[in-house]
């Protein structure tokens, strides 16, 4: 297990402030984790060492289905996700495509402004995003806000 975690650059300390890598099969999570990321979303194994925490995740239930979902639905590329890998852990129904309906549907963000940001996909609807656009609105009126939203 360590020769593999090194492999991507992990280092003990690393592994250690991450304990749950320790309870992950080698053959069945960390292995076939290493390598979708390595040869399917094109992380580089110094950004794996970044967010070791990717590697406890399933593919095939968490981060293959949210890659899928950043790639075909929002539109963003492989390099994009590359820049933010920690939205491979995110739920895809519980975080990336509410989030991502909100901001085309509700705040009338276009695709490409969600792909040029997304973070955005990130951030809770109702403890970030909605007092953030009250505020906008308040202090800007509603007239002004397609403006300001969509220019991030």
């Amino acid at each position: 297990m360590l020769h593999l975690l090194n492999a991507v650059g992990l280092t003990k300390a690393k592994v250690a402030s991450n304990p749950r890598l320790l309870s992950c099969s080698v053959e069945g999570n960390l292995k076939p984790s290493v390598l979708y990321l390595l040869n399917e979303v094109g992380l580089t194994k110094a950004k794996i060492a970044s967010y070791p925490q990717l590697l406890s995740y399933s593919v095939e239930e968490n981060l293959k289905p949210s890659a899928l979902y950043l790639l075909n639905e929002v539109g963003l590329t492989k390099k994009k996700i590359a820049s933010y890998p920690t939205l491979l852990g995110c739920s895809v129904e519980r975080n990336l495509k509410p989030s991502a309906l909100y901001l085309l549907n509700e705040v009338g963000v276009s695709k490409a402004k969600v792909a040029a940001h997304p973070a955005l996909l990130m951030l809770s609807i109702e403890k970030h995003l909605k007092p953030k656009l009250a505020w906008l609105n308040h202090k800007y009126h509603a007239s002004a806000m397609p403006t300001l939203t969509v220019a991030c």
